[in-house]
């Protein structure tokens, strides 16, 4: 239990880091302050900071402990995020999406933006510990 702080001031780091994050995105994306912005540089930005949230969770779940955490994380991000980017390519390539498909990209998007996953791999940490 000699760590347990230490993992604890993890969680809330990383937990502070992605909520900014999530709040800086909901803002400019979701308030429509990009509008004004080519949808290219649009896609761009989401992306980069989808990156930066994969980021500070690969970090922060790290230090807290069992690397099955950090495992689980890779594969979500992953996996979701290959789906974002044949989204993506079909809409920059073939054509505009339709809208079901930009409403999923948005979902998907907020997703793995959001401290949800986050809290939630440390919900299932803290449950498998006790």
């Amino acid at each position: 239990m000699n760590g347990y702080p230490k993992a604890r001031l993890y969680f809330w780091l990383g937990l502070i880091c992605i909520s900014v994050l999530y709040c800086l995105y909901y803002l400019y994306f979701l308030y429509k302050v990009s509008d004004d912005i080519p949808l290219k540089i649009r896609h761009i930005g989401k992306f980069l900071f989808i990156l930066a949230a994969y980021g500070i969770g690969v970090v922060t779940l790290k230090k807290q402990g069992p690397a099955w955490m950090v495992m689980i994380w890779h594969v979500i991000y992953g996996a979701v995020l290959l789906l974002l980017l044949m989204l993506g390519v079909h809409d920059w390539m073939v054509a505009r999406s339709t809208l079901n498909q930009r409403i999923l990209a948005y979902d998907l998007q907020e997703i793995l933006i959001s401290p949800i996953l986050y809290v939630g791999i440390t919900l299932i940490r803290k449950s498998l510990l006790k």
